[in-house]
């Protein structure tokens, strides 16, 4: 919903509730101190267990408005967000309160600033379960933010720089820092150069920082007991860090033909890794820790023609490569670390986009993926290159309503995704069709 309380002051207020069952197959540990699980001695595993997933949701909005002149504009937003997830091997809820508030005006010819403040609570509640725990079972998490970015206009409708920074403070590493800096040239009126050099942090999430999570199960010699190898999160865990530098040409040299290429290069540093220790009763054990360092590169490629008024072409291209090392405080005993080859080195895509008639409308999609070496931390299973064709035919009787039906992944009966970890088995997609029906109101 949204409104107007005066000429200079706007509101917008919006909420979604969703529920949702999913289904998954997935291998799970069994406790070997129960008695009843006997049975399934040595390895005290349930195969292939047909589980369900249960999710479900709401979220409210509210947005404020207020221009104070032509180059002055203050919003101040607020959102609450309730989601519950249950599965055989945990069950989580999070409530999240998130404000916002963002002012943009030009202090000074030339500069256009931006400067915000916000705060985001996050209270979670875990049944924790043989196989993941987390503790403790609910916490209370702050986060507190404050940023600020001048565009400043070098040479009028030319040159633009773009500087910022932002400052960020949590409960686990404290204050955290992600300056950037970009510069924009406006070669002519049909081509733009760009340039950036960006330093971003991923925070540690609870798992890493106090999850107990069962690994793996190896039988051992009777009348010994089976050894059960567990992964703890730390509460040493840093946040990952990231160097960015990219650089951008758009052209444009037709008004229905728009071409977009960029290249980057990323160096990682205190990236997640599974080290390998020692209890004091010799017994083995895993704990999370940041010591893969890794740099990647790649490219990206977008083209938009418009051959007819009536028919869009969108092509999309994507190469990624990476390398990682382990640092030097890796443990001794060996470290198990993701070696970035879940994803895949080429991605490619091609849209048509048809207006039929007034009321008709035809849309295909072809989409490439390429090999991925090793999805999974402890899988080595690697998943084919694959394409994909989709469809979508659609009817509008009138604007406010829309008639479709969809295909979804033609060219297979199914094709291989996704490899999970332990619990998970490698998921599969099927070809599918279906109706649907959209009315705007």
């Amino acid at each position: 919903v949204d409104g107007t309380a005066s000429a200079l002051n706007s509101w917008t207020f919006q909420g979604d509730v969703y529920d949702a069952d999913e289904q998954q197959t997935a291998n799970y540990w069994l406790d070997p101190s129960d008695p009843a699980n006997a049975p399934s001695a040595p390895y005290y595993v349930d195969p292939l267990v047909e589980d369900s997933i249960d999710a479900s949701g709401w979220n409210l909005l509210g947005r404020w408005e207020h221009r104070s002149g032509q180059d002055s504009v203050a919003t101040l937003q607020v959102y609450y967000d309730h989601s519950e997830r249950s599965e055989e091997f945990s069950t989580q809820s999070y409530d999240t309160l998130d404000l916002d508030f963002q002012h943009r005006f030009q202090p000074l010819p030339k500069h256009d600033v931006v400067w915000g403040l916000s705060y985001r609570r996050v209270k979670d509640q875990f049944d924790n379960t043989f196989m993941a725990k987390v503790l403790p079972d609910s916490q209370r998490t702050n986060l507190y933010s404050f940023f600020l970015q001048d565009e400043i206009a070098l040479l009028p409708d030319q040159l633009r720089l773009i500087l910022g920074s932002k400052f960020e403070h949590n409960d686990y590493t404290g204050l955290e820092v992600q300056p950037t800096g970009r510069l924009l040239w406006l070669v002519d009126s049909r081509t733009t150069l760009w340039g950036a050099v960006s330093r971003a942090v991923r925070m540690p999430s609870r798992v890493e920082r106090s999850a107990d999570i069962v690994f793996q199960i190896v039988p051992s010699p009777p009348p010994d007991p089976p050894l059960v190898v567990h992964g703890y999160g730390t509460d040493q865990f840093k946040s990952e860090i990231l160097l960015a530098y990219e650089l951008g040409l758009r052209f444009q040299p037709r008004d229905d033909l728009a071409v977009d290429l960029s290249a980057y290069y990323h160096d990682y540093s205190q990236l997640e890794t599974l080290e390998q220790q020692l209890s004091p009763e010799g017994m083995p054990y895993l704990v999370f820790d940041n010591n893969l360092l890794g740099d990647s590169h790649g490219m990206e490629l977008s083209v938009d023609w418009q051959p007819r008024e009536w028919w869009r072409l969108q092509l999309g291209y994507s190469y990624y490569a990476i390398s990682t090392t382990l640092d030097a405080d890796s443990s001794f005993l060996g470290s198990i670390a993701p070696n970035g080859l879940s994803t895949p080195a080429h991605q490619a895509s091609l849209r048509s986009l048809m207006d039929l008639s007034n009321d008709l409308s035809l849309d295909l999609w072809v989409y490439h993926s390429g090999h991925i070496d090793r999805p999974a931390y402890l899988r080595e299973t690697p998943v084919p290159g694959y394409t994909s064709m989709n469809i979508r035919f659609a009817w509008h009787p009138n604007e406010d309503l829309e008639l479709s039906l969809v295909g979804r992944n033609l060219f297979d009966k199914r094709h291989l995704e996704f490899v999970g970890e332990s619990y998970l088995m490698p998921t599969e997609i099927d070809r599918s069709f279906h109706a649907q029906v959209l009315w705007h109101f």
